[in-house]
């Protein structure tokens, strides 16, 4: 039957990355995949062809600050400079664990700066960056070491001084406002019967927090030092 073109036909990848777009008369046809744009000739018999997508890599290695060996599985996750912080992704198309030796590797990284976050459980987290990823390019990180961490700690109290249990809170950092406070760095994640939070295991530096009780908002600053405790 005839196949009315349109404004074009389109696919999704399946898990090998294949796909198929069928009943296509013969001609000349442009194939769009993501980004890219590569020029296909169609015969009457079909045709198959395998595309190579120009994107960039960022790979690494995570070390203990102190030891030098892995600190067990770490968490990298790459985000974009210049989004603004409201709306930053908590996770991002670019992340990935570390392998046993602390490895880690970002594939399909498009074109553009990046922060790279990387976080581990009973460590520090460091924001590198930002990084300049550029089309078959590979940006090395080098060994990055995470120490120990510090703590931001506060009460969250009424207009009266009454603790506020069940506030939601979130830290980010002042330099690149890649947002903290992922899976893989135990936290609370609200006030307690007391109006405490806690958030341990951060990078030496300052950060750029803010409290939510229903309608009701605060923000705060605090600087923090390597192993230290600050109070909010």
């Amino acid at each position: 039957p005839d196949v009315e073109i349109g404004e074009g036909l389109g696919a999704l990848s399946g898990e090998r990355g294949e796909f198929d777009i069928v009943g296509l008369p013969p001609g000349r046809y442009e194939v769009r995949i993501e980004h890219t744009t590569f020029p296909v000739d169609v015969p009457a018999e079909g045709v198959a062809r395998e595309f190579d997508l120009p994107t960039g890599r960022i790979v690494g290695r995570v070390v203990d600050a102190e030891t030098g060996a892995p600190p067990g599985t770490a968490f990298v996750i790459a985000y974009r400079v210049g989004v603004p912080p409201g709306e930053q992704p908590v996770e991002s198309p670019w992340h990935g664990g570390t392998g046993p030796s602390g490895e880690f590797r970002l594939d399909g990284v498009d074109d553009g700066e990046y922060y790279v976050r990387v976080s581990a459980r009973d460590h520090g987290t460091r924001v590198l960056g930002p990084l300049v990823v550029r089309e078959g390019r590979t940006i090395e990180c080098g060994d990055v070491q995470l120490g120990c961490g510090a703590t931001i700690v506060a009460i969250v109290t009424d207009a009266r001084g009454n603790p506020v249990p069940g506030a939601s809170f979130s830290v980010r950092s002042a330099e690149s406002d890649v947002p903290l406070g992922h899976r893989s760095i135990p936290s609370n994640t609200a006030s307690d019967a007391e109006g405490r939070f806690r958030i341990g295991h951060l990078s030496p530096g300052r950060y750029r927090g803010e409290v939510v009780a229903g309608a009701r908002r605060a923000s705060f600053e605090a600087e923090v030092a390597e192993g230290g405790t600050t109070e909010v």
